[in-house]
């Protein structure tokens, strides 16, 4: 065996540890778990060394959970994330808000504790000079959820259009595989398809959908099919609408505003470019981008990761978590609050600390200065044993 002892504070828990590497015999392992449980030792508790390194002072919270995150990154991506929240660039903005909270606040009680005959009006507008830029903070935070939480747990894209017009050429063409069966007749996939595939490191789940129809006349099968089309249209992250110029024209333009009627965010594709498209159709149809399943599909990746919100966030410091973007909308709740309280400089400035205080009490508890039994247990439980 190697025995390898790590000395106190310098281990991951931050305790003395010992670790042991033995051959991967079974019957070695069960006769060294005997001795080791004859001596007192104990299986650990799933995440218990990574909890241990947390309640030591060794990460934060949101550092304990960027484990966990690392050790499920299926992608570079992923796997970036994990590491610039294991690193404490998320704990290092949080610190940053958090400061000049509490010397706001500081200042604040202390106006309460040594009462004057009266607090200034430029007094007020001093406090709310120093909130206004820790909102502003907090909000931008918060707008990097979205991003944060497709690059995580990957986005859903849904490819559709009329039949025929290209859908599952394209699929197979951006997962580099004939996954989905391609024919000349129209309606040939009547259920979705699923593919995923990993574009510059995004985990994307990238699905075929059965050929809306507007007009010609479709059986029970692929009526079903379609019912399901609009089931995917309505989860997907994003929807990219499929035209075909050498296809009547009107009844897809129909639908894509069908479409957009629901959905936000839809990236419109021409295909088809290697034929001879009629020019009169392209005025017809808004901002697009011109693909070719069968000759080269251009930059139609990279125009979905920018049309998912990605690529403009790969370098930004990124929430992904749900429990994080809780915390950072109560902090923002609360200094909104206190805000409004200033602005009007006539209220009690007992409220306006109590409300400074509740939003410096999300933060605190979102990188974990203040443990909590309930929030730790549901986090290490998800940990796998070991880590």
């Amino acid at each position: 065996a190697l025995i390898v002892f790590f000395n106190s504070p310098n281990s991951y828990t931050g305790e003395d540890v010992i670790e042991i590497n033995i051959h991967a015999s079974s019957v070695i392992e069960k006769d060294l778990y005997d001795l080791l449980s004859k001596h007192g030792a104990r299986p650990a508790e799933p995440g218990e060394f990574t909890k241990r390194a947390y309640l030591n002072g060794q990460l934060d919270l949101i550092q304990a959970e960027a484990v966990a995150d690392l050790i499920n990154s299926k992608t570079k991506m992923q796997a970036k994330l994990a590491k610039q929240q294991l690193t404490g660039r998320l704990s290092g903005v949080i610190d940053k808000v958090a400061e000049p909270l509490r010397d706001l606040l500081a200042i604040i009680e202390a106006h309460i504790d040594f009462p004057e005959e009266g607090i200034e009006e430029q007094t007020f507008k001093q406090w709310e000079s120093d909130l206004g830029p820790i909102n502003t903070e907090l909000k931008a935070l918060l707008s990097t959820y979205n991003a944060g939480k497709l690059t995580k747990e990957g986005a859903q894209v849904v490819l559709c259009g009329v039949p025929n017009v290209g859908k599952s050429s394209l699929l197979n063409a951006l997962a580099r595989d004939d996954r989905a069966i391609v024919t000349e007749i129209a309606g040939t996939t009547t259920d979705s398809i699923e593919q995923l595939i990993n574009l510059d490191g995004y985990v994307i789940s990238l699905w075929d959908t059965a050929g809306l129809e507007n007009k010609r006349a479709v059986d029970k099968i692929e009526k079903l099919g379609i019912e399901k089309s609009w089931k995917r249209i309505e989860q997907g992250d994003l929807v990219i609408f499929v035209f075909d110029l050498t296809q009547e024209i009107e009844s897809q333009i129909e639908l894509l505003e069908k479409i957009k009627a629901t959905k936000d965010n839809v990236l419109i594709i021409v295909n088809k470019s290697d034929l001879e498209l009629p020019t009169e159709s392209f005025k017809l149809i808004p901002e697009h981008v011109l693909v070719s399943a069968k000759k080269g599909i251009g930059n139609f990746e990279q125009e979905i990761i920018k049309s998912l919100g990605l690529a403009k966030n790969s370098e930004l410091v990124l929430i992904t978590n749900k429990r994080h973007q809780e915390a950072i909308l109560l902090a923002n709740k609360y200094a909104s609050n206190a805000l409004e309280l200033i602005k009007t400089s006539n209220e009690s400035i007992d409220l306006l600390a109590l409300e400074l205080r509740a939003s410096l009490g999300a933060l605190t508890e979102l990188v974990g200065a203040t443990p909590n039994e309930d929030i730790l247990g549901r986090i290490f439980s998800k940990f796998c044993i070991g880590k």
